[in-house]
Formats: C-alpha cells, structure tokens, sequence
C-alpha cells in the first residue's frame, strides 16, 4: 500500500509540474516582446502599440474597451526626454515633476510617490489622480533619470475603473527595462 501512494503522489506532482510548466508558456505565447535601442517590454497580444511619436512619446500601448461603452481607452506610454544638458538627478527631476503636476492638475491627489529598486537602476513610482477635461483620471508612473536621459513611463486609466486595471498595467509596466547609459 505504501508503494502506490508514493506512486499515486509522484503522477501528481508530474501532473502539477506539467500544469505549470504549460500556463507559463502559454501566458508567454499570449505576450508580445519589443525590444527598443532605448527600452524593452513585453504586453498583451490583445492591446495595440502605436510608435508613431505622437503627443512626444516614443511608444503608446492601448488596452482593450474595459467597458462596451468606454469612451476612454486606458493606456501606458513611454515619453524619453533628453537629460545631458542639465543632469538632474532622480531627486531632483521628481521634485520638480510634482511641481508641474500640481501646475496642471489643481485637484492633484498623490497617493504614492516611492523610490523603488530596479534591475537596471534606482526609480520613482508615483500613482497620483488629476481631472482632465472632465475625466478623472488615475496614473501610475515610473521613472528613470540618467545622466544622458529620462525615461518616463505612465499608466493612464480612468479613475472609476483603477481598481479594475490596476494589477494588470502594474504587470505590464514591470516587464519594461530603460537602456541606463550612464
């Protein structure tokens, strides 16, 4: 009897090996890799890349309607600023984002503003909600500044469905890595 449990016990753990082994390579066939002298990132099959430049950013990923009747369509971009002529800092460059922030959005709510270790190098993340033309809308930004140049990638969604997409642009956002030349 002891021989068929250990039996019965190793078909289970082979089972749950292969279980797993298959959703992550199925997740992995579901995503999509761009690789950017400036950056890489992998997101969903199912939302659109556009690198077009427009509004100054060098990629915008849009995901699909949350709702049918979604007027707003949820999104992260990266906008790449060049840093060589003033070489602020990361302290620096965030004192004086949250300033412009404040400037533009007067009913600025900043709800986390951290900096958090990286692979590639130290950055901020900062989740704030502003109103744009009537939108309230909920961010969430990270930030790398080098002495060469700053990468600002920022998560844009409607403030009532945050919750909702949270998680999911955070695991998108956490697949990208800046090129740091230093």
């Amino acid at each position: 009897m002891l021989h068929i449990s250990k039996y019965w016990i190793y078909i289970m753990l082979s089972f749950l090996s292969f279980s797993v082994m298959s959703q992550t390579k199925e997740k992995a066939d579901d995503w999509k890799r761009v690789i950017d002298t400036d950056y890489t990132f992998s997101y969903p099959m199912d939302w659109k890349l556009r690198q077009t430049g427009e509004m100054g950013t060098s990629f915008i990923l849009f995901s699909p309607a949350v709702h049918p009747d979604n007027s707003f369509n949820e999104n992260i971009n990266l906008i790449i600023q060049d840093n060589s002529e003033f070489e602020l800092n990361l302290a620096q460059y965030i004192d004086i984002s949250v300033k412009q922030l404040t400037n533009f959005y007067p009913d600025l709510d900043m709800k986390y503003n951290q900096r958090e270790i990286g692979e590639e190098a130290p950055f901020q993340r900062m989740v704030y909600s502003g109103t744009l033309q009537e939108k309230k809308l909920q961010f969430l930004q990270y930030i790398w500044v080098s002495t060469k140049k700053v990468h600002i990638l920022t998560a844009t969604c409607q403030a009532s469905d945050y919750v909702l997409m949270a998680s999911y642009l955070e695991e998108i956002m956490q697949t990208f890595r800046p090129t740091i030349k230093r």
